[in-house]
């Protein structure tokens, strides 16, 4: 189905996307999900950053100290580290310093891009480079197999990110598809498109193995996604880029639409 949509906040949508897609946690094992008017925010006793973070907050000023102080709870209760994407969007305007003052710890910040999908720059796709959507167990083997290279995962949050993608959905009308790249029949490389209800595309977990860098098929495999979301009437895509990768998304047709300030709860541990 199409979507019309002539005038898009492209940052709105950026945060909207990612909110939503963090959402789909909901029902995943382990998980405990918050998505509401004030907050998004997905915690699991599973470590891998995916699982435990917070976006699009919406809070009045007098509400922070209380909601700061049920992130360290809940955290220090799974024993989980947990990032907070802030936007330009969120309130009150000074909640990173609010935040910091509870004991949050700045990170840096993260480019959020935009694209209209007419203007996408695909790279070409040699004949050694195989890209294929993710639609069965086995394909998800080896899916999940690179981004466990790509992003030195732990057995454990192998696991669950393989429960995520059948949680989230690998049938062909779904709103999450996962695309895996392979070089000379080796799975190197994955990427994710979640398909939005406002007609925006995100893409995410986009990873390469370190042998397999500086090839270009991280921009492949997004852009595979991209044309599948285009392909099923999206006008526009975004994503949350790393700064070493945000200028091969600009050659790729992206424009950066403002940066997320991230920052941070460490649980105390043993070795702190």
């Amino acid at each position: 189905m199409a979507h019309q949509d002539p005038a898009v906040d492209l940052a709105a949508a950026n945060v909207a996307n990612f909110s939503s897609f963090l959402a789909l946690q909901a029902g995943l094992a382990g998980s405990e999900v918050r998505h509401d008017g004030a907050v998004t925010w997905v915690a699991n006793p599973d470590p891998m950053f995916w699982f435990n973070m917070v976006s699009r907050v919406r809070l009045a000023p007098g509400d922070v100290r209380s909601f700061a102080g049920e992130v360290r709870a809940t955290h220090e209760r799974l024993g989980t580290d947990v990032m907070l994407w802030l936007s330009p969007l969120d309130t009150p305007d000074d909640l990173a310093a609010r935040l910091e003052a509870e004991g949050f710890r700045p990170i840096g910040v993260t480019p959020a891009m935009a694209i209209e999908l007419g203007e996408l720059v695909s790279p070409a796709v040699p004949d050694e480079v195989k890209i294929e959507r993710v639609g069965d167990a086995e394909t998800l083997r080896r899916y999940v197999g690179a981004l466990a290279t790509a992003y030195g995962m732990t057995a454990d949050a192998i696991a669950i990110w393989g429960r995520f993608c059948q949680h989230a959905g690998l049938e062909p009308g779904g709103a999450v598809h996962n695309f895996l790249g392979s070089l000379h029949g080796e799975p190197v490389c994955g990427a994710t498109v979640y398909l939005g209800d406002d007609g925006v595309a995100g893409i995410y977990g986009v990873g390469t193995a370190p042998s397999a860098r500086r090839r270009g098929i991280g921009a492949m495999v997004t852009a595979a996604a991209l044309a599948e979301a285009r392909r099923r009437g999206y006008r526009y895509g975004i994503l949350q880029s790393s700064a070493m990768a945000a200028n091969l998304y600009r050659a790729m047709g992206f424009r950066d639409t403002f940066e997320y300030r991230t920052c941070g709860w460490f649980p105390a541990r043993p070795s702190d």
